[in-house]
């Protein structure tokens, strides 16, 4: 092999490296968040919790609960007064799915009654679509209160 085709082929395949390295295979192709989130794992290795136990949504967003073990359930704690989460009371075992699409902004808290005072709680936070996204164009304006206008 001559000096000028190791060097292509070494650069071809330290390019094929980089490529698989750059630490962004969780975003999808085209640069978007997905628009539904979860699963939920209720249960996941036997534990006493939901995880992730805090998700944010948009409205119209489905959310899914996977019970990765037995013995759990999801009750509605507290939720916006137009909500109508029913949530899974009856206790379920490993390989039960729910899944709730969220229909109204607010905050839905949720737990698992059996093991709820070890902590099992989780949370539901739905906003208006493009509200998270409205918020942070917000950051930079050109409000002298704001604190980035000064910089």
């Amino acid at each position: 092999m001559n000096r000028r085709r190791l060097l292509y082929t070494t650069g071809v395949a330290g390019m094929v490296i980089a490529a698989g390295c750059n630490g962004r295979d969780d975003e999808p192709p085209n640069g978007e968040e997905d628009a539904q989130q979860g699963p939920v794992r209720v249960g996941p290795d036997a534990e006493h919790e939901y995880q992730p136990d805090e998700t944010d949504l948009e409205v119209g967003d489905t959310l899914e609960f996977v019970w990765a073990s037995d013995g759990h359930n999801v009750v509605v704690d507290e939720q916006p007064d137009d909500a109508e989460w029913e949530g899974v009371e009856e206790l379920q075992d490993e390989g039960f799915e729910h899944e709730h699409t969220f229909e109204v902004t607010g905050t839905y808290e949720y737990y698992c009654s059996p093991h709820r005072d070890e902590g099992m709680t989780g949370q539901v936070e739905v906003s208006d679509e493009g509200e998270r996204a409205d918020a942070d164009d917000e950051i930079g304006t050109d409000d002298p209160d704001d604190a980035l206008y000064a910089q």
